[in-house]
């Protein structure tokens, strides 16, 4: 592979990655024998191709009794190319780093979902979560970077996502010399979502990330965000200087430089799975519930997802639009997450409470206006996004948004994709898609309308669009852009 001049032979052998899921999980049965799981997540689904490009050591926390048994264990990888080493991390204090600090605080903070007169709340609890879980689970990993960066000399070290923010810091005052990326897979939001924190948690994790090299983000949007956000908090400082036309930051007499990377899927794999056998099995499973349009939704169960304005929206279109009753069908795939935080366990419940009223107040004996599964089930959903007609997509904020680019790229009925404008995927794909604003239910009713209505002509057209979009930047390109970056640094 090369581009723009950068061959990829002169970038290092082995690279270091850390993020809090893994590559795999590890099963323990009773007979003492150990099997394995891909790491669930959408990080962990980005990043299945790293293999292709370079070896990896992968840095991340034991999340199962089995990880936990061979942490110590020399055992052999089943991904190629990519070796995992667990950090084993006391369990009360993961609980307080991941669900108090983590999830749902930072992750709310920059998806903008805070009811901000009445949360956040950062009282004497939630500094415990960052004193004695956020923090030392941050140095807990760059304890463990650091051995690996010891016995592989000259390996690049690539941070991932925000449950680590404050890992580069400690890194680099052990290793001045590391070559340290960051890549920020949520939104960055603007400065004022950012002093919705106390300063000091602010200060911390900026200038951690301004110990990297890079700072990497999914969208234009987030980096410009980024950096008015280190201009709103540190322009005070003497040592602080900002180059906007070259995107870096000179902090304490390093430079950082801020890129955008868009994240995409594995195309073969994706394709694979959608047109394999077990999934043929499942277009006839999903035959007697087809009707003459077909509207698909995929997410996970996370406030930020916006399930219920959607259904809101669709419940509009069936009341101001009669006529379509008993000849759509909305098929909501629906996977559990993060069920032992409370808000997300919540939000589950008002999810399935507006779809009982749907079917209720419009279902028949012959019609249920919704068919919702609530399982991880990708294969299924891929099926589903192959026969739909509109794929609704409609977050309050997202990062990148992957099903939108599944969605483009499995698709063989020119469905319609709605997307909203805050999700990061929309920044590659305007052109092909109808556009929605998060909170806009009488948009994305009519959206949903316009899309059900649309001849054939246009769908094609945009269809065309999305397909190219996404074949032309796929995530071989994603992380080619990270590496060869990088490779200017070694």
């Amino acid at each position: 592979m090369e581009r723009e001049g950068i061959r990829m032979k002169n970038i290092a052998e082995t690279i270091i990655l850390a993020s809090n899921r893994g590559p795999v999980e590890h099963i323990i049965h009773e007979d003492g024998s150990f099997t394995t799981e891909r790491g669930r997540g959408g990080l962990v689904t980005a990043l299945q191709s790293l293999g292709i490009q370079a070896k990896y050591l992968w840095v991340s926390a034991a999340m199962t009794e089995g990880d936990r048994a061979v942490a110590n264990l020399q055992m052999p990888d089943e991904e190629k190319n990519i070796q995992s080493r667990y950090v084993t991390i006391p369990k009360e204090q993961y609980n307080k780093y991941y669900n108090k600090i983590a999830n749902p605080l930072l992750w709310f903070v920059q998806h903008n979902m805070w009811n901000s007169p009445y949360a956040p709340d950062i009282d004497k609890n939630v500094w415990d979560a960052w004193e004695n879980g956020y923090v030392p689970v941050n140095e807990a990993f760059a304890g463990e970077i650091i051995k690996l960066a010891g016995q592989s000399f000259d390996a690049p070290i690539m941070i991932q996502d925000y449950h680590l923010y404050l890992v580069d810091r400690m890194v680099r005052k052990a290793m001045p010399e590391a070559v340290i990326t960051h890549f920020i897979h949520i939104p960055w939001p603007g400065p004022f979502c950012w002093r919705m924190l106390p300063e000091k948690m602010v200060l911390d994790i900026l200038n951690s990330l301004l110990s990297c090299d890079i700072v990497g983000f999914q969208t234009k949007r987030d980096a410009k965000a980024f950096l008015a956000t280190c201009e709103e908090f540190l322009n005070f400082l003497h040592s602080f200087e900002i180059n906007y036309k070259e995107q870096a930051i000179t902090y304490n007499g390093r430079t950082t430089h801020i890129r955008s990377y868009p994240i995409s899927i594995n195309l073969e794999e994706t394709r694979t799975l959608a047109y394999s056998e077990e999934a043929d099995s499942y277009i006839e499973a999903l035959g007697p519930y087809l009707k003459e349009k077909t509207i698909v939704r995929v997410d996970r169960m996370d406030p930020s997802k916006n399930i219920i304005r959607g259904f809101m929206a669709y419940d509009k279109l069936l009341a101001q639009y009669p006529e379509w009753r008993g000849r759509v069908s909305f098929f909501a795939f629906l996977v559990p997450s993060r069920e032992d935080i409370q808000v997300y366990r919540d939000y589950r419940s008002e999810v399935e409470d507006i779809i009982e009223e749907i079917n209720n107040r419009y279902g028949s004996e012959e019609w249920q206006p919704v068919t919702a599964f609530f399982e991880d089930n990708q294969t299924q959903a891929f099926v589903a996004m192959r026969i739909c007609d509109v794929l609704m997509v409609n977050p309050i904020a997202d990062g990148m948004n992957l099903v939108a680019k599944e969605g483009s790229i499995v698709n063989e009925n020119n469905g319609v994709i709605i997307l909203s404008r805050s999700a990061g995927a929309f920044e590659e794909l305007e052109p092909g898609v109808l556009a929605v604003s998060a909170a806009d239910t009488e948009g994305m009713f009519e959206a949903l309308y316009t899309a059900l209505c649309m001849e054939e002509g246009p769908r094609k057209v945009k269809s065309h669009f999305l397909r190219n979009a996404v074949e032309n930047n796929d995530i071989n390109k994603w992380l080619a852009q990270q590496l060869e970056d990088i490779a200017t640094l070694t």
